[in-house]
Parts: C-alpha cells; structure tokens; sequence
C-alpha cells in the first residue's frame, strides 16, 4: 500500500505520526504563513485606548446634551416673550384666537407668535404714525396761538416756563411722548388776579399739608370740610385751592385714573408753602407724593398706591404705609414695596402695585416681591383686563418659583365685588 492510501485511511494525522512538513523522499516541505496570529495581535486596541476613546465619546455626549438643552431653553424663553409681546401689543386679537383656536396656541412657535403679531399690529402702528404726525401739527398750531396772544397782552415770553397743570394721559397719545403742552389754552398767569379767600383759611390748608403730607385732593377736601363745618360739596374748598396756586405755596397735579371717568388731583407743598408752613409752627411730615417721586413713579401710580391704601384701611388692614422703607434681602439687594400693612392673620404685609403690563422682564421683581411676602405675592392693580395681563405675566414666573399670588384690582373692589373666601383678594392662586 503506497504512502498516499495509508494516509487516506487514517483520521487523525497525529495518530498516524504524520508529519505535514516531511515529503516521502524526506525532504522538509516549505513552511506555511504563520503571520495571521501576530497581524491580529498589532491590530486590536489596548484596554488602555478603548477606555479613553470611551470616555472622549461620553464627553461629546454630554457637551451635546447641554447644548440641546440649552438651545431648549432659549426656544421656551423666545416662545415667552413673544407671547407677552402678543399680550402687551395685541391683547383683543389675541383673545380672539384664543377663543378660536383654544389650546392650540400653546404650540406655536416663536415664529408664529411674529407673524401674528407683525399681521394685527401693523393697522395700529400705522393708525399711531398718523396720530404723531396730527400731534406735531397740534403743537405746532398752539405754540403760534399763545404767541400771538402774549403779543396782543403785551407780555414778553418767561425765561422759564411756570409748570403747567399735567396734561391728562388719556389726552395724550399712549406712546410715551412727552410734552409740555397744558391741558388748555389760557392766558398765562401774570395776568390772572389772585383769587380773595379768607387768609386764615389759606393757612388751614397748608397746615393741613404740612403736618400730614397728604397727597389726593379729595382727603384733604374732607379734612378741611370737617375743620371748617362746611359740606364737601361745597366751592370753597377750591377756591381755597385755587388761591394757593396762584401765591405760589402748592402745585397740584391732575391725573387720569382707569377706575373712574372723574380725573384725580395730586398736591404737594412748593419751597414757599413748607416756608409757610414753618412761619405757622408746623412739624412738617413727609409728604406722600415727594416719597413717590423719588422712587421715579408716575403720577398715575403714586395715585393708584394712595388709593389703593384708602382700600386696605377700609378692609380690616391696620397700619397701612404708603412708600415704608425698603427692605434688604439676603442677597445684599433692596426691595421697595409699594405699601406696606398689618393683616390681623399674617402680621405684616408687604404689596406691589402695578397699573401696566410692559414688554420688558420683572420676572426678578415678582421674586422679590413674593420672598419679601412670605411665599406669598400681593398685588393691586386698576382694572380687570390689567389684572388678567399682570396675572398671566405673573403666572409664568411660578412655573420657575413656587409662591401664592393674591391680587384685586380698584375698579372692581369699589363695585363690591370679594374673592372665594369673601376678602378682598379677587384672583386667588
């Protein structure tokens, strides 16, 4: 049997004690490629370099996660403001979109909140353009017309113009214009005579000014009807006003007020009233509309605070301050409330009060305002559509800030109307 047959026959080249490198005439065959194991070995990584390559990946990870959620949140913050832009500038449209289109609103994108409000505001806008444009023409027209009536009383313009009465705002157009022109045309004071009252009657208001501080025309009215018997309703109390003005002791500044169709007058003692009132022996207090103005408050606003104060007395608050002295928070900033009260269940109180919504952000007044209450947020506001944009406004600041919001506004206090649990707290969160 040859060498081939018998290595056929067998199963196991080891059990035959073949060798595979050996020939039948004994010469050694050619070795085979041993390399395949030593090229594997050169190719696979170390543990060493898959643990750092593990860990470079993790980090872009995460850097990608951050900056996804990041992006995420600039995206809800844009889709916030020009939500509010759409509340502030367009609030009617909005609310009918609302009523049409519900829940769906919460969906829309930033760009679609623009659209919206680029297609409701732009009739408004152009309505305004007019208005500026009618204004400037108005002025232009009036400054003529007081010329010409200086130069038929021959009287030489002042060198510095005495202050007017403060135009209403409802008078004026709402775009934060400023003007000087007085809410009507009248010759100019020189050649008013000064009104005759009863001097002693002229020092009973600035004594009344002096020593309370009082702002709004109407509490010193009832003060002074009181000391003088005479009914509220009675002409003195103006002619008393009038002649005050005119020596140069008060300023009295007439203000619009949301609530009320009948404007409001704020007073305040001019240099020569308070020297008056230092003559008559008056330990003068600080007066409301002074502390207002220093804190940069409107007119308006200062009359809304001291309103809003008369309603707090008149609901059971005791000790109600008007401007009281600003609080430091733990972070080193101050906080100035608007009042301040003593609730008989809560001690005291701290309240914001806000008659406008605004395009910029107070989300970190809000806080301060609900850290400085307690864990509670309490606001008084004019109206009830004010009320429903300062609410929403509010709103979104206690996704991020867990606190209590109570908040009324004047026009519907006045008419009676209670909160849920019978206080004057309407909207109850």
């Amino acid at each position: 049997m040859s060498l081939f047959q018998i290595r056929s026959l067998t199963t196991d080249d080891s059990d035959a004690g073949f060798d595979p490198g050996q020939r039948s005439g004994g010469l050694a065959a050619p070795a085979e490629p041993t390399t395949t194991a030593r090229v594997d070995d050169a190719a696979a990584p170390t543990k060493a370099e898959v643990s750092v390559a593990a860990a470079h990946l993790t980090q872009l990870l995460d850097q990608r996660e951050r900056l996804l959620a990041t992006a995420n949140r600039r995206v809800a913050d844009l889709q916030r403001q020009a939500r509010l832009l759409a509340e502030v500038i367009c609030p009617a449209a909005l609310d009918q979109e609302r009523r049409t289109k519900g829940q769906a609103l919460d969906d829309w994108m930033a760009e679609q909140w623009i659209d919206f409000i680029s297609d409701k505001a732009r009739e408004r806008l152009l309505k305004a353009e007019q208005a500026i444009r009618r204004y400037e023409t108005l002025q232009l027209a009036y400054n003529h017309l007081l010329e010409e009536q200086r130069q038929a009383a021959g009287i030489k313009p002042p060198l510095e113009a005495a202050p007017a009465t403060a135009v209403e705002p409802g008078s004026q157009l709402r775009l934060g214009l400023e003007t000087n022109l007085p809410a009507t045309v009248s010759p100019p004071p020189e050649s008013e005579p000064t009104p005759k009252v009863d001097p002693a009657r002229l020092d009973d208001l600035v004594r009344v000014l002096a020593t309370t501080g009082l702002a709004r025309a109407n509490r010193v009215r009832e003060k002074l009807s009181a000391l003088w018997g005479l009914d509220r309703r009675s002409d003195v109390f103006r002619q008393v006003v009038d002649a005050a003005v005119a020596v140069g002791y008060l300023r009295v500044q007439t203000v619009r007020r949301e609530w009320s169709d009948a404007p409001a007058q704020l007073m305040e003692l001019t240099e020569p009233g308070r020297a008056q009132a230092q003559l008559l022996g008056c330990r003068l207090a600080a007066p409301e509309y002074a502390e207002g103005s220093r804190r940069q408050l409107s007119p308006e606003t200062i009359s809304l605070v001291l309103h809003a104060a008369e309603l707090l007395q008149a609901n059971g608050y005791s000790d109600v301050c008007p401007f009281p002295t600003p609080v430091a928070l733990p972070n080193g900033v101050t906080y100035s409330p608007a009042l301040s009260a003593r609730d008989s269940g809560a001690g005291i109180v701290y309240i914001e009060c806000e008659r406008e919504g605004t395009l910029l952000p107070r989300d970190e007044r809000w806080r301060q305002a609900a850290q400085v209450g307690g864990g509670a947020l309490r606001l008084i506001t004019t109206t009830q559509a004010i009320q429903s944009r300062l609410t929403t406004e509010i709103n979104l600041v206690r996704m991020h800030a867990s606190f209590r919001l109570l908040v009324f506004n004047v026009n519907d206090c006045l008419k009676g109307k209670r909160g849920p649990d019978g206080s004057i707290w309407l909207y109850q969160r």
